[in-house]
């Protein structure tokens, strides 16, 4: 644990810290999101979260170190959370139609991938593709989707991944389709 002697110290160290590393924590960020404004709310993050935890941090350990770590994991935290929101079931494949060419010449049209993943929901057991619709589709909460089918929260989550689990099956099954081609298009969209 960091001792200081007074305010005053604790906010040298704390300037003295950020000057020294405010542009390799910033490029660590931007390096992995690539948005200018989402570094800098990161960035902010990770500098608040040292001013909160400098007093109780290791000064004998590398706050530098600890700084790129923290960063680090913001910053895959914030990718994670954006790629799991995009992965919900777009409703209405017209408004992606309009796609860059580079898409427009690949093998497989919006429509067959809108096809293929019905097919597939088709397949799920009931409660599964109950599960699934609510929340992908009808976008509602797993508190909602509960309440609608009488279950439990984890009972309708514990359906939703199942479901989830049984559709990247059955469209890795399918020769036409794969789970890559549709990360591509949904990271393509992002």
């Amino acid at each position: 644990m960091a001792a200081f002697a007074d305010d005053r110290d604790f906010d040298l160290i704390f300037k003295s810290l950020y000057e020294k590393c405010n542009d390799a924590v910033y490029k660590n960020i931007f390096k992995l999101v690539k948005d200018e404004q989402v570094t800098e709310d990161l960035f902010q993050e990770v500098f608040i979260s040292l001013h909160q935890s400098l007093p109780t941090l290791d000064p004998s350990r590398s706050i530098e170190g600890w700084l790129f770590v923290v960063s680090y994991h913001k910053a895959l935290a914030h990718l994670k959370a954006k790629v799991k929101t995009s992965i919900t079931y777009i409703e209405n494949y017209d408004d992606y139609l309009s796609l860059d060419s580079s898409y427009e010449e690949s093998t497989t049209t919006l429509e067959d991938q809108s096809a293929i993943l019905s097919e597939a929901v088709d397949c799920l057991s009931s409660r599964k593709r109950q599960a699934f619709t609510l929340i992908r589709y009808e976008n509602k909460s797993l508190d909602e989707a509960a309440s609608i089918m009488g279950l439990s929260r984890k009972s309708v989550d514990d359906y939703l991944k199942q479901a989830t689990n049984d559709i990247k099956s059955i469209i890795k099954r399918q020769s036409i389709y794969t789970v890559h081609s549709l990360l591509l298009v949904i990271l393509s969209n992002l």
